[in-house]
């Protein structure tokens, strides 16, 4: 059964969909209430003057203005399941020990895969004990060594890397 926040946060999801179709049948509607003003009432031989550029640069800028509402409104929608995910990274992480934790992170950062001198480096883990890890986690299944000149490639098993890197 879903949470209170989950639920909340579907529902806040929704709004922000519904104001943002709103917003843009609203625009749909201006554009062509003015179109249909300015074709009644814009004609060469009655002399009629309507402020077509005016009409231009007020329709473009309410485009714009409804463009950058409706973008915002899905970014926070986007934003926030992207703090679920990383949250859930997270969670998952915590059943490593704090060296693999540190291992996993900086593969994560690599978009699935670092030199393991990067990784010596980076991790701060000297390099026997780094070994060590990295045969644990590649025995599990998680990571791959592929050899790449004077040092190994450490990479991401694939479903780990398609859990975790975006």
């Amino acid at each position: 059964m879903p949470s209170h926040t989950a639920c909340m946060q579907r529902t806040n999801e929704l709004m922000n969909f519904i104001i943002a179709i709103a917003l843009l049948m609203a625009f749909i509607f201006a554009v062509s209430f003015f179109v249909y003003y300015a074709k009644e009432h814009y004609s060469p031989a009655c002399g009629c003057n309507v402020p077509l550029p005016l009409m231009i640069v007020i329709l473009s800028s309410l485009g714009v203005f409804i463009g950058a509402v409706c973008y915002y409104l899905f970014l926070k929608s986007f934003a926030t399941k992207e703090k679920i995910i990383h949250a859930n990274i997270e969670k998952t992480l915590e059943f490593l020990d704090p060296e693999e934790k540190k291992i996993l992170r900086a593969l994560i950062d690599g978009r699935g895969r670092c030199a393991q001198n990067t990784l010596k480096r980076v991790t701060g883990i000297d390099p026997v004990r780094l070994h060590r890890r990295l045969s644990s986690l590649q025995a599990r299944g998680i990571l791959r060594k592929e050899r790449a000149g004077m040092t190994n490639m450490i990479l991401l098993e694939e479903s780990f890397a398609d859990l975790f890197i975006k």
